[in-house]
C-alpha cells in the first residue's frame, strides 16, 4: 500500500496539478485519472522502502510519518511529470534531488525517522572480542 494516497498527492500540489499531469493531452477538464496516480505512488513507496529497508523495518506501519508521506508525493509527481510529451519542472527536479537526498540521509543514519522500528539486525554491535586468556592455548598443552 503507497505511503500518501491521492488525496494527499492533491492536497499537496493542487487538484489541477493532479489533473494536468494525469490526463490525456489537452484534455485539463476531465478528472484525475486515479490509476495513474496510484500507479505513481506505488512506485514512489517501493523507492522510498529501498531506502529506509538499509536502517529501518519496511513496509512503515501506520501512522505514516508526515515527512515519508510528503516525499511519497513528491516523487510521485516528478514521475507522472514524464512523458506524453511532458517533462519535469525545475521545481520538480530540485524537489526531487532533495527528497533523495534526505532519503539517503536516512539510509546512511545522518538523519533520523522518528516512530520507525529498526531492521532486524541493524544494531551495530558488531564483532565481539573477549580478552580472557585462552585455556586451550598450544604452550598451555605441552607435554599431553
Amino acid at each position: 500500500m503507497p505511503y500518501a494516497t491521492i488525496a494527499d498527492l492533491t492536497e499537496s500540489f493542487g487538484e489541477s496539478e493532479a489533473t494536468r499531469l494525469t490526463a490525456p493531452e489537452g484534455d485539463l477538464d476531465g478528472p484525475v485519472v486515479e490509476a495513474k496516480v496510484t500507479r505513481a505512488l506505488t512506485d514512489a513507496t517501493d523507492l522510498i522502502d529501498s531506502y529506509l529497508a538499509r536502517r529501518y523495518a519496511v513496509p512503515l506501519v501506520a501512522p505514516i510519518p508526515p515527512a515519508i508521506v510528503r516525499a511519497c508525493a513528491v516523487l510521485a509527481r516528478y514521475q507522472l511529470a514524464h512523458g506524453e510529451q511532458r517533462e519535469p519542472t525545475e521545481q520538480m527536479r530540485l524537489e526531487r534531488k532533495d527528497t533523495i537526498a534526505w532519503l539517503e540521509r536516512l539510509a546512511e543514519g545522518s538523519a533520523v525517522l522518528p516512530g520507525a522500528v529498526p531492521a532486524a539486525g541493524s544494531s551495530g554491535a558488531g564483532a565481539m572480542v573477549s580478552d580472557r586468556p585462552r585455556d586451550f592455548a598450544r604452550d598451555a598443552l605441552r607435554g599431553w
